[in-house]
């Protein structure tokens, strides 16, 4: 049997046709001569440039493709943006998992993490699952450097203010001279620090006036020093043992005080004879008070040898 050229050519263009289909739909995500796959819905506000072909990963593994994106219709969702994604793995996870946009590489692209939960119903074909969105490096770097630049911004300004007023101030023409002044006048105190030091680096020379000092000054703080030496052992043995003595006599009085020996340690330790002392002040005075008001009762003076009266006492007041 003889096949003819337009068959042959047909053919091919068949299989060219089917490959031509399958490649397309390969770099879509789609897989025509795979097994079947589940299809999933999701929404987001805002995609991030996630893409049709884009990845679906679980925990890494690369395990489907975005097959479409396009916009809600719904009037409760209008302008949000449904992705449409493939999942040729048979592993199962619930229909409260999270699908995460994020980045696939730190120079750009987006992907679909499926982040698998095993609470609830298992996901079927057709569920629309929740959906999240990781933000990037750079945006995270983005948030946390804002705030940052604003404070610096606002330093600079700050000290820019700053630096104005100082220059205004200090840096004006009277500023200038009254430095100018003080520069003068600090060169003129060097020039006499200059002299003055010259003046007395001439004295401190040998043989000068100040070095005679010196040496007689020396010459009598080694002399003190001797005599100092003398007194010290000639009287320090003595002094000490007179002190030794006197510390051992105050010793031995304070025991006895302490144990109640003598008119004074009976005094510190026996309250009866404290209170019979405080008692017998208490009437001398007592005593002195009444002589004081009543003297009468107590002497009696006359010129002449007559019979005393007997004492009356006067009425109280």
């Amino acid at each position: 049997m003889t096949i003819s050229k337009e068959v042959k050519i047909g053919f091919s263009s068949l299989v060219i046709l089917v490959l031509f289909v399958w490649g397309l739909n390969f770099l879509k995500g789609s897989n025509l001569f795979g097994k079947d796959a589940r299809t999933f819905y999701v929404r987001y506000h805002d995609v991030k440039g996630l893409g049709t072909s884009s990845k679906v990963t679980i925990n890494g593994l690369v395990v489907g493709r975005v097959l479409d994106i396009s916009f809600d219709s719904s009037p409760n969702n209008r302008g949000d943006l449904v992705v449409e994604f493939r999942v040729d793995s048979d592993f199962t996870f619930s229909n409260k998992s999270l699908i995460k946009i994020y980045d696939e590489s730190i120079m750009g692209g987006k992907a679909l993490s499926i982040i698998p939960s095993y609470d609830g119903e298992d996901a079927v074909k057709g569920d629309f699952l929740e959906g999240t969105v990781q933000l990037s490096m750079l945006s995270t770097m983005s948030d946390k450097l804002t705030p940052m630049s604003d404070q610096i911004q606002n330093l600079l300004l700050k000290l820019n203010a700053t630096l104005d007023g100082l220059n205004s101030t200090v840096f004006n023409e009277r500023a200038k001279k009254n430095m100018q002044n003080i520069l003068d006048d600090m060169s003129s105190s060097a020039g006499y620090l200059k002299e003055t030091m010259s003046a007395i680096n001439n004295k401190m020379k040998p043989e000068g006036d100040l070095d005679k000092i010196i040496k007689n000054t020396a010459i009598v703080s080694e002399k003190m020093v001797v005599i100092a030496s003398d007194i010290e052992n000639a009287k320090i043995a003595d002094l000490s043992l007179k002190m030794r003595k006197t510390l051992d006599n105050t010793n031995t009085l304070l025991e006895s005080i302490a144990s109640g020996k003598g008119t004074l340690g009976k005094l510190m330790t026996d309250d009866a004879m404290y209170n019979n002392l405080k008692n017998a002040s208490k009437e001398l005075e007592e005593m002195l008070r009444d002589m004081k008001l009543h003297p009468k009762r107590y002497v009696h003076f006359s010129l002449f040898a007559k019979k005393e009266k007997p004492y009356v006492a006067e009425p109280s007041k």
